[in-house]
């Protein structure tokens, strides 16, 4: 007699292998990368942030610095050969 097929283990298979087919769902490429795109819009919030948050400090520097500049100045050549070489000018 020929062999058969095992119905039983057939069906235990199949079982196993939809299991497996619904565990699926938990990879990235399968649920179109949904996650991935999630934390993309996080980088780029926080991107944006950063950058508003460095304009705003430019823009409150910015004014020191000028005033800082016209205050003091170093000439120009001129170099540091020890601390007491530099004394700053006052306007």
């Amino acid at each position: 007699m020929a062999l058969q097929p095992d119905f039983n283990a057939i069906a235990r298979g199949i079982s196993d292998l939809s299991d497996q087919v619904r565990l699926c769902a938990n990879l990235p490429a399968v649920d179109h990368g949904a996650r991935l795109f999630e934390l993309l819009e996080e980088l780029r919030t926080i991107v944006i942030d950063t950058r508003e948050a460095v304009r705003r400090l430019e823009e409150r520097v910015g004014p020191i610095e000028t005033r800082l500049d016209t205050r003091f100045w170093f000439p120009v050549g001129a170099s540091l050969r020890s601390s007491t070489d530099f004394v700053p000018t006052v306007i």
